[in-house]
């Protein structure tokens, strides 16, 4: 993952306003990275860049071989789909459906895994992450913790290379989020990228890296020899 001179403006009541400014990180394959900064620091606008959610107003952003910034819509969503798993605070679970059908849906709409493999692969996932017992429940019928838990087999469905997470412990007590935090360092036991927006300094401890934002840039980065913003 490669960003170099990444800025975002918006127009706020008239006014522009930057986001981020000028920033240049590298991420390398299978990293955890734990990117923390006070409220309207950057942090959620750096994840939706990255994640092709948002595009920058200017620079580059290269991820796994992709060049998002000069993707069509249309490109950055089939390639969101297949390579990138989001794991919210708000878990934005289907209340409607089923846990498990809420991860088949995942597979659904992308279609990478052959169909006849979904739901034997829904399972597992659920599986894996503590939650065969609830598979057939709604959304409604787990704790908050568990749901998180859905949600992050969910975000695992396609196998994506890279995992971001956008604050997802702040709902839970600390037991949960340990677990949480836990179940998603396993993730890069497996070679995937990891990112997490967090405020807690505990949880960003856990990671092998911390990137923090100030203002828009990149005031600090654990990892030496790393391009910082100016």
């Amino acid at each position: 993952m490669r960003l170099r001179d990444v800025s975002r403006d918006y127009d706020a009541g008239g006014r522009r306003f930057a986001a981020l400014r000028g920033v240049h990180l590298d991420v390398r394959r299978g990293e955890s990275v734990a990117v923390v900064g006070r409220s309207g620091s950057g942090k959620s606008t750096l994840l939706n860049l990255l994640t092709g959610i948002d595009r920058p107003t200017t620079g580059t952003i290269d991820v796994g071989g992709a060049a998002l910034h000069a993707m069509s819509e249309g490109a950055l969503t089939a390639w969101r789909g297949r390579h990138v798993g989001i794991v919210f605070q708000q878990f934005h679970l289907l209340p409607t459906l089923s846990v498990a059908d809420n991860v088949l849906l995942a597979m659904d709409f992308v279609g990478v895994i052959p169909a006849r493999e979904r739901r034997t692969r829904a399972l597992h996932l659920l599986d894996r992450v503590g939650l065969a017992d609830h598979a057939a429940k709604p959304p409604g019928a787990l704790s908050g913790g568990e749901q998180q838990r859905a949600a992050v087999a969910r975000a695992l469905a396609n196998d994506p290379s890279l995992l971001v997470a956008d604050e997802p412990t702040g709902n839970l007590d600390s037991r949960t989020s340990d677990a949480i935090v836990a179940l998603l360092l396993e993730q890069v036991a497996g070679g995937r990228t990891l990112l997490v927006v967090t405020h807690d300094a505990a949880i960003a401890s856990r990671l092998g890296r911390t990137v923090t934002l100030d203002d828009g840039r990149v005031a600090r980065d654990t990892v030496p020899n790393v391009l910082h913003a100016s």
